[in-house]
């Protein structure tokens, strides 16, 4: 299993529903992204996956294929945390601290989570 992989998007992807500019996923139920967020905070989730890793075509992809979703972690990092995915991932320096920065340049505030 290639760690490394799962952690090579480093921003939004086009339909990520965390993105700042709204363009993301639409038509998620009220309430669906703080819920998410929530559950990355409280640690009742360790991570998020890019909808786009997940879901190819008609097939769902392996586990080892995913990728941890980059707008997920920039929010839960601007509301002073960590999803425990990039915790680990940093203390094992599979990524650099900074390795979400971009992420945090195009992602939504957590004040505009419905």
């Amino acid at each position: 299993m290639d760690v490394k992989k799962q952690f090579s998007l480093t921003k939004p992807c086009p339909g990520c529903p965390f993105r700042a500019d709204g363009e993301g996923i639409r038509g998620l139920q009220p309430g669906r992204r703080s819920q998410i967020i929530m559950d990355l905070v409280r640690g009742n989730r360790s991570t998020f996956h890019c909808h786009q890793s997940v879901y190819r075509g008609n097939k769902t992809a392996g586990t080892n294929d995913r990728h941890h979703c980059p707008g997920a972690i920039a929010v839960v990092r601007m509301m002073g945390s960590d999803t425990q995915a990039a915790q680990i991932a940093t203390r094992l320096r599979v990524i650099p601290p900074d390795h979400y920065d971009d992420a945090l340049l195009e992602s939504m505030s957590p004040d505009d989570l419905d």
